[in-house]
């Protein structure tokens, strides 16, 4: 029997077609098994769930949909749109990225998009806590503009308007003609972008026996910042808290005792360093660093150097708002000095309890019982119960948009929501549609 032309391109096709959904098939059985096994190991500590699976061969990689991480004793954790992982290779897909060592793809990305925070959740009181704890200590030894915070909380972040912290976050790494590159990027709504390149020469294919024989070389670390508006408010915020002007606020904080900065920053930046961040704190922008080591340069000698030669050492170069910083001195603070050898005591006295059994050694001793009084959560509320919360913080979730409408519920007419939220320029008013809202929370202690 004699096959015609569109016989034979429909077999073609539908062969074309079987071991296509045969490869997507097991690409999906083969994560799904990676994930769940993941999933298993960390019951001990944290529940991990997701919605689904998806996978791309042209785009040669996998995504994971709606994954949720729950803390185990905590009434909450954090939540993820979705978690791509991507690389050239499609062998990797069919194996699930079942990495093993000295076997690596040349190329491997992961992609983070809505990772989201509630800084209402429980999982953050834990930390606002420590946070209030360590402040506490530090009082008496070290003063700061903030209100006299050396860290700032969760609490405060909730003051500038923070809800919910809304990431989107890419790392990976890729190997090129002459070594190694690895990329991290982080980008957090209303507040800030991060990204950094690190390259290496060295060896230029993924495999154990070029790294062996040509172990990569530190040529390059590039990072870059751009204030998304978080400047603006902690300006706002912590010149309320000192009680001054934001002129005013800025220059105490730029001239707080070195003790401070060595706390917060780790080192003392010289008048050159100090003066750039007056420049981004007046004017918040971008911040780039790159250094290019020399090539017998090792990270682990880093601390053999004097820090008047560090700068040099690392050609480095750093720009505030594209204005280059000459001056990059700095130093560190002396190993002798008591005030801050009193503040470490403290802060590992604290460090020594929170390992212990809370029950056996309390964090804080109270000679008498306080009433604690629950902390404001956000709560689903029917739209038909809304009037009653005017003037309170919401939260509205649209059928249509992923994103999430937060402010001030101003009114409630019988078609839509009028929802304010706080800008620099003043006040922002979104009408949105009933028939748009999927659900709404309402912040209140219950």
């Amino acid at each position: 029997m004699r096959l015609s032309f569109r016989n034979i391109l429909g077999i073609f096709l539908l062969v074309l077609l079987v071991g296509y959904a045969g490869i997507k098939g097991l690409i999906y059985y083969k994560v799904k098994s990676g994930v769940d096994t993941a999933s298993n190991k960390m019951r001990i500590f944290a529940t991990l769930r997701y919605e689904g699976i998806s996978s791309s061969l042209l785009d040669r990689s996998v995504t994971l949909e709606n994954v949720s991480f729950l803390l185990n004793g905590l009434e909450d954790g954090f939540n993820i749109d979705t978690i791509t992982l991507q690389t050239d290779d499609i062998g990797y897909l069919l194996k699930g990225f079942d990495f093993r060592r000295g076997d690596l793809p040349e190329r491997f990305n992961i992609s983070i998009k809505g990772s989201k925070v509630d800084l209402y959740g429980s999982m953050i009181d834990k930390v606002d806590q420590s946070l209030n704890e360590l402040n506490s200590m530090s009082k008496g030894l070290v003063t700061s503009a903030c209100g006299n915070k050396l860290f700032l909380r969760p609490a405060d972040f909730r003051q500038m308007g923070y809800d919910i912290l809304n990431s989107d976050i890419e790392f990976g790494y890729k190997f090129t003609g002459q070594g190694i590159q690895l990329t991290y990027d982080v980008t957090t709504r209303d507040f800030g972008s991060a990204s950094m390149l690190i390259k290496m020469t060295g060896p230029t294919r993924p495999s154990a026996m070029a790294f062996k024989s040509n172990p990569p070389q530190l040529t390059e670390i590039s990072i870059t910042y751009q204030d998304l508006s978080y400047v603006h408010r902690s300006n706002e915020y912590c010149a309320k808290e000192g009680n001054r002007d934001i002129t005013k606020y800025i220059e105490a904080e730029v001239n707080k005792p070195d003790k401070a900065y060595a706390y917060q920053w780790g080192f003392i930046p010289g008048p050159g360093l100090k003066q750039a961040y007056k420049e981004f704190l007046t004017n918040p922008g971008t911040i780039s660093l790159t250094m290019h080591p020399p090539a017998d340069f090792t990270p682990g000698s880093l601390g053999l150097y004097k820090p008047e030669t560090i700068p040099t050492l690392l050609n480095m170069k750093l720009s505030v708002n594209e204005k280059p910083v000459s001056d990059l001195s700095f130093s560190f603070i002396a190993d002798d000095n008591e005030e801050i050898a009193s503040l470490q005591d403290r802060f590992s006295t604290f460090k020594d309890i929170l390992q212990k059994d809370d029950k056996k050694t309390p964090l804080v001793q109270q000679p008498t019982k306080i009433k604690k009084t629950l902390p404001a959560r956000y709560h689903e509320v029917k739209v038909a119960a809304l009037k009653s919360h005017i003037d309170d913080k919401v939260r509205v979730y649209t059928k249509k948009s992923k994103q999430i409408r937060s402010g001030r519920l101003d009114k409630v007419t019988a078609s839509a929501l009028h929802v304010t939220q706080d800008v620099h320029q003043g006040k922002f008013t979104m009408i949105i549609p009933k028939t748009d809202v999927l659900k709404v929370e309402v912040l209140f202690a219950r």
